[in-house]
């Protein structure tokens, strides 16, 4: 960020633009056909979608105080169809 003169709010968009292009492409290859099987392709994205949430908002791993109310939300509120 420095040795580029740019400012933090340039940094982090920077990096919010490859994140949306990196599930863009993650989206893309995950409709193509593979030998690998779609249980196992679910998995891979479901681990790279925990990671988007874990770090989404600071970091949710080190900090599990940030992550209580999503938790919470994801096990004990329901969805509605």
């Amino acid at each position: 960020m420095k040795h580029h003169g740019a400012t933090e709010e340039e940094a982090v968009e920077f990096l919010w633009k490859k994140i949306r292009n990196a599930w863009k492409d993650i989206a893309q290859e995950y409709q193509k056909p593979t030998p690998l099987p779609v249980v196992l392709m679910d998995r891979i994205l479901n681990l790279a979608r925990s990671c988007n949430l874990f770090y989404e908002n600071g970091d949710g791993y080190t900090d599990s105080r940030l992550m209580k109310d999503e938790l919470t939300s994801l096990l004990f509120d329901p969805v509605p169809l």
